[in-house]
């Protein structure tokens, strides 16, 4: 029996070798940051057995898409062996989204977003709390709570007729919420946005900035 079937063995080890290659070589990944150094320079990916094309890391706008090395894999600055984030894919997807917002234990963490798919649709946001105040606040009349260390995709709801939404902005103190902006954001079916929340040692509160990624308007 052994005998008998000892060629499949093999004929298996290839299509898995094959299968693994595929898998890594179709995966898509966009990155931004919340914030970057200014000599921080280019970016490689780095797992086990492959070392990726050096990349420049945006703040304002997505990268271009960049073929993951794998599932797991670190991030380094391109000329300097020094983990700055690790990035774990879901075992599913080929197409995401890598926020790098500031780390605890770490410079970066990454947070991994699916391209495509309906739980993030043009004209949503994307809203990612590294502040360590829980956020609150409404874009039109939909309404959000996001903890620290957390975020969620925020769909807005009930513009007014000149197309915009009211925006109220603020944050949690123990029992207590205040407002750290009030303003009025455009409606736009064209766009989906990243807003990152986080600590500003400057204005001693809690800030925020966006980035907005231009996408294909959905059908009517």
């Amino acid at each position: 029996m052994i005998r008998t079937f000892a060629w499949l063995l093999p004929v298996l080890l290839s299509i898995a070798s094959a299968s693994a290659q595929q898998d890594r070589d179709s995966i898509n990944l966009r990155f931004t940051a919340q914030t970057r150094p200014a000599d921080l320079g280019k970016l490689v990916m780095v797992s086990e057995d492959r070392r990726s094309d050096a990349f420049d890391l945006p703040v304002n706008h997505l990268s271009e898409p960049e073929t993951a090395p794998g599932r797991l894999f670190r991030l380094e600055p391109e000329r300097q062996a020094l983990p700055l984030a690790q990035v774990r894919l879901p075992e599913t997807g080929d197409d995401f989204v890598v926020l790098l917002v500031s780390g605890d234990d770490s410079p970066y963490e990454a947070v991994v977003i699916p391209y495509r798919g309906d739980g993030f649709r043009p004209g949503d946001f994307y809203l990612h709390n590294v502040s360590s105040l829980p956020v609150l606040g409404s874009v039109g009349a939909t309404e959000f709570v996001i903890a620290p260390r957390s975020g969620r995709v925020v769909r807005p709801s009930g513009a007014r007729d000149e197309r915009f939404y009211d925006v109220l902005l603020g944050v949690r103190e123990g029992n207590a919420s205040r407002a750290i902006s009030q303003s009025r954001w455009p409606v736009a079916s064209h766009t989906r946005t990243y807003v990152f929340f986080f600590d500003d040692p400057v204005r001693r509160d809690v800030g925020f900035r966006a980035v907005d990624e231009f996408v294909p308007e959905e059908d009517p």
